[in-house]
């Protein structure tokens, strides 16, 4: 294994959680990967981990390998070095700016390596959106567009909505009172499509809807007049 200007100790449970939730990979692999992976990089938030009934106060990184992107809690360690203790998936809910108190997003820190490479990894290989992004890197949703400006990190165009499809949608998200989320994973679209064509075809309907109640209104005072 490679020497690294800051070293960590990976631990036997962030090693197993590694090839559990990212790659299955030998374990030396796993620590040199991390270790990389933690080169210049910064916390974006203090984190409340617990394990085996213990509770310790972490610094969260995030990182992205074979495009999936997840959560590195590093605590001081017992040790000269600081250790890695786990691997976090990313999950809805967790606000990890906000668990520890702390006041506000880090809006004007600089973005490391890895941040904008797992920026990029959530913004074109998931279906999440600005908001949903802005809750997991602990960032407002305005920075995150910005960010995504700057780089060129666009969603690709997806295909045009087909019929049947808007049907699918309309009844997941108003018959069956599904989330735009769920309904995206199930579509295979982004949140943001399938939340605008919802609204324009809940407007669509509103305009029909008062169209023929205008034209029936008129047909009436036709039939009066006669």
């Amino acid at each position: 294994m490679s020497n690294f200007a800051t070293p960590y100790f990976v631990t036997p449970h962030a090693v197993k959680r590694f090839q559990v939730r990212v790659d299955d990979i030998f374990a030396a692999k796993v620590i040199g990967k991390v270790q990389e992976l933690l080169q210049e990089n910064k916390p974006i938030s203090t984190y409340i981990y617990t394990y085996e009934h213990k509770r310790m106060i972490t610094n969260l990184y995030i990182a992205s390998y074979n495009d999936k992107v997840f959560y590195l809690p590093v605590s001081p360690g017992e040790g000269k070095w600081p250790a890695v203790v786990s691997i976090l998936p990313l999950k809805h809910g967790i606000y990890p700016r906000f668990r520890c108190g702390c006041e506000s997003p880090r809006n004007h820190a600089r973005y490391t390596r890895q941040e904008t490479e797992a920026l990029r990894v959530l913004v074109t290989k998931t279906a999440k959106s600005h908001r949903e992004i802005a809750r997991i890197t602990g960032r407002t949703q305005k920075a995150i567009a910005e960010k995504c400006f700057r780089e060129g990190i666009f969603r690709r165009r997806e295909k045009n909505w087909g019929k049947l499809e808007e049907k699918w949608a309309w009844h997941m998200v108003v018959i069956e009172n599904l989330c735009y989320q769920k309904a995206a994973f199930i579509l295979h679209r982004s949140h943001d499509s399938v939340k605008i064509k919802v609204h324009r075809m809940q407007q669509k309907l509103r305009r029909t809807h008062e169209i023929r109640k205008n034209y029936e209104a008129l047909r009436r005072a036709a039939i009066d007049i006669r």
